[in-house]
């Protein structure tokens, strides 16, 4: 899948690289998307502040005529999006500086959980731990912060960057955090106790 700043969003079969569909719904530019684990359902976000669901099925079927569900709420763009690992819960990150937590039923639909802020600025990026205890997410405030996903607490901050966060990747087996900055850093630390393993591209 991509997402474009025409507004649009491509599905692209991967075997002969071909585009199986073309979904319009966003009202301003499409900045992130996102297939649910279990590959039926897609998220897009975008400049319009909306997240669109789209069911993958119906889309290969027909595109025209898929219907997304519309989740609304964020009062700035939508540039980050991520799925729960058992597909229950979709978080996005938004520069009005807040995290939305959503879930999607099949009976009562999709509503909004909750949204957490804290962090000053735009959020780029969310993530869940694999536990789903845990939710971490970066901005452009420098942190890296991580919340406690059953109340949505804040706990603490992994980095304290003084550049923004534009992108981290966590590897909880390996006890590793890698991060990029928009000062052009990349970082690994440890994500443990944020001893720095490595450092390249600085500056």
């Amino acid at each position: 899948v991509s997402a474009s700043f025409d507004y649009t969003v491509a599905l692209w079969s991967t075997d002969v690289i071909s585009t199986k569909a073309t979904l319009y719904g966003h009202e301003a530019a499409v900045n992130v998307a996102a297939f649910s684990p279990d590959g039926s359902q897609l998220a897009t976000g975008g400049d319009d502040g909306l997240i669109l669901l789209w069911d993958v099925v119906a889309v290969l079927a027909d595109p025209d005529a898929a219907e997304p569900v519309i989740l609304s709420g964020h009062k700035g763009k939508v540039v980050g999006l991520s799925y729960a690992p058992d597909g229950s819960m979709l978080a996005s990150a938004s520069w009005d500086g807040s995290i939305g937590l959503w879930r999607h039923h099949a009976e009562t639909g999709a509503h909004l959980e909750r949204f957490l802020t804290g962090h000053d600025g735009p959020v780029n990026m969310v993530s869940f731990s694999r536990n789903m205890e845990k939710l971490f997410s970066a901005g452009y405030d420098g942190d890296v912060r991580q919340w406690q996903l059953a109340d949505g607490q804040y706990q603490r901050s992994l980095v304290r960057n003084g550049w923004g966060v534009t992108v981290f990747e966590i590897d909880e087996d390996r006890d590793m955090l890698a991060y990029g900055t928009t000062d052009g850093g990349m970082y690994v630390v440890k994500l443990s106790d944020q001893t720095e393993l490595l450092r390249f591209g600085d500056e």
